[in-house]
């Protein structure tokens, strides 16, 4: 995440207003903090859910990270959408 949300701020902040910036600039850190929390949640959540499923042994464990560790990877990947371009370029 510390590779992703360097660029991801720039490219942010780029399209802002220079006014804007630092009310830009508390509004998308605020935001990245709550991100934060609900992803861990949402994680925990999957971790948990399918850990009721599967037994608890070294199997179960490993089957249940695997899970997880997929949904975390299509939830970062979620990030590699094409977006909309510049509004002025439209």
């Amino acid at each position: 995440m510390g590779l992703v949300m360097g660029p991801f701020f720039d490219t942010v902040l780029s399209a802002v207003e220079p006014n804007e910036t630092g009310s830009a600039s508390g509004a998308l850190t605020a935001v990245q903090q709550l991100a934060g929390a609900l992803g861990t949640d949402v994680l925990g959540t999957v971790f948990f859910s399918a850990l009721d499923h599967q037994h608890t042994t070294p199997t179960g464990y490993t089957t249940t990270m695997t899970i997880t560790l997929w949904t975390a990877t299509g939830l970062l990947a979620s990030f590699l959408l094409p977006r909309p371009g510049d509004p002025q370029e439209r």
